[in-house]
């Protein structure tokens, strides 16, 4: 069966001119995300300086890299059909964050990936990690209005839409697509029309109550 890693190695020689940016693009780049980038760049708070995803061929012959629950060799792999193709040589990371805290009990990790040369910014949210934190948050999901992920992920969104212009799209896949979500609906509509889209791969659903309010 075809898979993500396959379809990056079949397009590496394509540009975004022969094959035009697509939903397999953004959800390969979706995938990345469960990847601690930045961690393996020793930057656990990424903000406003832009690393070009290339430059992790200088750390690959010090990097470490224990397959586990989100390091799979399937990312794994995929991560390195982005980096030999030629499609995506021009990818950007900026705005990593990765933080699990059993004090405020909440467990978020986001990042913006970006191709600049066809003006593409996506903005991620990661899915649950294999925290106790981040799965205690996914049952809190069934009955709170507001879990503390979903806080901090309003705030990640509404500074990166301060400290930046242009519009953008969000992704995230499961507990990631819920934040994506959920931090869109709290951001003012003049802030939610910078918004393209928003992609939620198998996400949960919002509580009713944010379901039926403005936003």
């Amino acid at each position: 069966m075809t898979n993500f890693c396959d379809y990056v190695k079949q397009n590496s020689r394509n540009s975004f001119a022969d094959l035009p940016l697509n939903e397999v693009d953004i959800a390969c780049l979706n995938e990345l995300a469960y990847l601690p980038l930045g961690d393996w760049l020793g930057q656990e708070q990424l903000a406003l300086d832009k690393v070009a995803l290339g430059q992790f061929r200088d750390y690959e012959k010090t990097l470490q890299v224990d397959l586990d629950f989100l390091i799979t060799k399937e990312r794994w792999n995929l991560f390195q059909a982005v980096l030999d193709s030629k499609r995506f040589e021009q990818l950007h990371l900026s705005y990593y964050t990765n933080e699990v805290s059993s004090e405020f009990e909440r467990q978020f990790a986001a990042m913006m990936l970006e191709i600049p040369e066809i003006g593409h910014r996506q903005l991620i949210f990661r899915g649950t990690d294999d925290s106790l934190i981040g799965w205690k948050e996914d049952f809190q999901m069934t009955y709170m209005r507001e879990i503390p992920a979903q806080r901090l992920a309003v705030a990640y969104l509404k500074h990166y839409l301060e400290t930046t212009e242009g519009q953008l799209i969000i992704s995230g896949h499961s507990k990631g697509g819920n934040l994506a979500l959920y931090a869109a609906s709290q951001q003012s509509s003049g802030q939610q029309e910078r918004i393209q889209q928003i992609y939620l791969f198998d996400a949960p659903g919002l509580h009713q109550t944010v379901l039926s309010s403005p936003g």
